[in-house]
């Protein structure tokens, strides 16, 4: 592992100057040395630069997993800017409040994707969000080209300049998680948060420069960037970009590349080991398989352990507002404890179970897991309200996960405090959905929760009262929310109803829907 600093792009810095030619990202064939990438790195920082960018300013990135998002966020540590993560899955309503509400200045996007003309998009919202200037395109541009602005030359003492006054509690991104009032909230990392949960992971799994990898987790989510990407930057391990998640392209990679490391979600893990094609690789060189974002089924850990026979298989638990992984297995568990138990938290991390008074609870008594450590963020952004309920004194988080410790120490997860689910690996708040299925006209009341799904692990079913006189169809109701947001959070089942339970408040009684 290379030496510990407090600040992600410092890794660079001392990659070109220890081995420059030590290549540490690959897209297909074309590889990325650590010499390459701080040229790059530098280019871009120096053409923010002389766009004016100052210290604080945000930066919105769309792509998908590629060197150009990297290249963007490193710059963007080095001149003490915060990267703003999207996601080709977002609607334009989704990019616009999340633009908006992060007040970003500039957006680097991906020219097109799929039928999605972006750079056309974000030019239209200048109109609808007054903070945002610059759009910024990988791939031919009329203005500004990402790789043109990438390839200036460095001016080294202006980076100098701007990178003296970055340390580690400089927030360097903000990843947006759904909110239970129904718009989602900015998780603000720092560079110190996202190294700590890195560095616990490599010093926990044992993550080196003989490890490769393959980076299958979108790098606007925690399991992308940090327990894939800042891990792997930290260890000085070579990771295979794999710009979007297809079972095929994964098979691929894995038929001609020795990996030493995969990390994913229970669905891409299932639907992985789903494919004829899989029985054919030899995964004997694969020593780790990290699964997490959502509960792996006994039957998954077992069906992991056959496939990957010399590996050792680990359950890990994080969020954004953890930075990342916190907690994870030891080495040589069983496969019941892997399944049942998301294990210990890591190295200096601290975890309790406190009940509704705030009480803790001894091992055995189910409460709200807590954590506190370096990894846990501080706020989220510009929401005061929603940070005092989830940021508690003395540096603690409130989770909203229900959990009981054992005798061992041993974290054991029972649910969530919170109505949200996870959809393969993604997480769903239901009021946001329930909001944009109120707003169809045919709607009088939805009301969502999560149900078990042999694939994704929990998916969405919501039950509708419609307006009186009028009999919407369950694929209309669906149209409308692909319409208004991202594929994960569609709901997947409707059911109609004449009336639904309701507390004498007149709340749905989501309880009595399960």
């Amino acid at each position: 592992m290379h030496s510990i600093h407090e600040r992600i792009h410092d890794h660079i810095e001392a990659g070109a100057a220890a081995s420059p030619d030590h290549v540490i990202w690959y897209l297909g064939e074309d590889g990325w040395s650590h010499a390459r990438i701080k040229q790059a790195v530098d280019s871009f920082a120096t053409s923010l630069l002389a766009l004016g960018y100052k210290p604080g300013d945000r930066v919105g990135l769309l792509a998908l997993n590629q060197p150009e998002w990297l290249v963007a966020f490193i710059a963007c540590c080095k001149l003490g800017l915060t990267a703003v993560g999207l996601s080709v899955r977002y609607k334009p309503d989704e990019i616009t409040f999340i633009l908006g509400q992060s007040g970003a200045r500039g957006v680097v996007t991906l020219k097109a994707f799929g039928e999605v003309d972006y750079a056309a998009l974000f030019e239209g919202l200048k109109a609808r969000v007054p903070s945002l200037r610059d759009v910024i395109v990988i791939g031919d541009a009329a203005s500004l080209a990402f790789h043109d602005l990438a390839a200036k030359a460095p001016d080294v003492a202006a980076i100098a300049a701007a990178d003296a006054g970055v340390h580690g509690a400089t927030p360097c991104m903000i990843i947006y998680t759904s909110g239970t009032t129904g718009r989602p909230k900015g998780a603000t990392l720092t560079h110190r948060s996202i190294l700590a949960s890195a560095y616990a992971q490599v010093q926990h799994t044992g993550l080196s420069r003989a490890d490769s990898l393959p980076l299958v987790l979108p790098l606007n989510h925690v399991g992308g960037l940090v327990c894939g990407a800042m891990a792997s930057l930290v260890a000085g391990a070579q990771m295979h970009l794999i710009p979007g998640f297809s079972p095929a392209l994964l098979i691929d990679l894995l038929s001609r590349t020795k990996i030493t490391v995969l990390g994913a979600v229970p669905t891409m893990y299932t639907l992985l080991l789903a494919q004829p094609a899989f029985a054919t690789l030899d995964m004997g060189g694969l020593r780790l398989a990290l699964v997490g974002a959502a509960a792996p089924t006994h039957e998954l850990i077992g069906a992991m352990r056959a496939s990957f026979p010399h590996a050792e298989i680990m359950n890990v638990y994080g969020m954004s507002e953890t930075s990342g992984i916190v907690v994870m297995n030891d080495p040589g568990e069983s496969a019941d404890h892997i399944a049942a138990s998301i294990g210990r938290p890591l190295g200096s991390f601290e975890a309790r179970i406190a009940g509704e008074d705030g009480a803790l609870l001894p091992p055995g008594k189910i409460g709200e897991l807590q954590m506190r450590g370096d990894a846990v963020i501080a706020a989220y952004h510009a929401l005061p309200d929603a940070t005092a309920e989830t940021f508690i004194d003395g540096g603690w988080i409130r989770t909203g996960d229900l959990a009981y410790r054992d005798v061992d120490g041993r974290i054991f997860l029972k649910g969530r405090r919170k109505e949200m689910y996870i959809q393969g690996g993604f997480n769903v708040y239901p009021v946001e959905v329930e909001n944009v299925l109120a707003d169809h006209p045919a709607v009088m009341i939805a009301a969502g929760i999560g149900v078990p799904d042999a694939i994704l692990g929990e998916v969405g079913k919501y039950f509708i009262i419609p307006r009186p006189g009028v009999a919407p169809t369950a694929d209309e109701l669906i149209a409308h929310c692909r319409d208004h947001l991202a594929d994960y959070k569609v709901p997947r089942i409707i059911e109609f109803h004449a009336e639904l339970p309701l507390t004498p408040a007149g709340k749905v009684m989501k309880a009595a829907l399960q």
